[in-house]
């Protein structure tokens, strides 16, 4: 799980030994989570992210939180959809990573936003080529083209 800090909040933070729960509390709740989308966890990410925040990776040893996930196939798709319609609404939006991001954050961050929002359009080349093999063997359309004998011959020669 990645968590954010700004470098002047994180001394902050350690400098003051007293209130140093107190003031952790209530810098997450000035940060607090962006709504607006189903995918609010990303649009916040972003969102520090461009303002100049920096994710680092907490890796503690046992699981600090535990969730639950769905329980059938139904939910699975119906929860799958609800997150790749926020993340491709966050794509579309005025927080667009290709446009938004490069500006405020380094390319190669931008692009792993840009890659993460963009992934429900996966879904379109891999319809395509589950779709389309079938209905040329329904129609009888070719699907290869026809090899010739003297084309393959040609063609074994150049290959020794």
């Amino acid at each position: 799980m990645g968590i954010f800090y700004n470098p002047i909040i994180y001394s902050l933070i350690h400098l003051s030994s007293i209130n140093n729960a107190l003031f952790f509390f209530g810098v997450c709740f000035q940060v607090g989570f962006l709504y607006g989308t189903v995918c609010e966890d990303v649009h916040t990410g972003f969102i520090l992210n461009c303002n100049g925040w920096n994710s680092v990776l907490c890796d503690p040893p046992e699981a600090q939180f535990l969730g639950n996930s769905t329980t059938n196939l139904n939910d699975l798709l119906v929860q799958g959809t609800r997150w790749y319609c926020g993340l491709l609404d966050i794509g579309l939006s005025r927080f667009c990573p290709l446009i938004c991001g490069p500006l405020r954050m380094s390319l190669l961050q931008s692009l792993c936003y840009a890659q993460l929002t963009y992934f429900p359009l996966y879904c379109l080349p891999l319809w395509c080529l589950a779709i389309v093999p079938q209905l040329c063997l329904l129609s009888g359309i070719p699907l290869y083209p026809k090899v010739t004998p003297m084309l393959s011959f040609f063609s074994l020669n150049s290959i020794h």
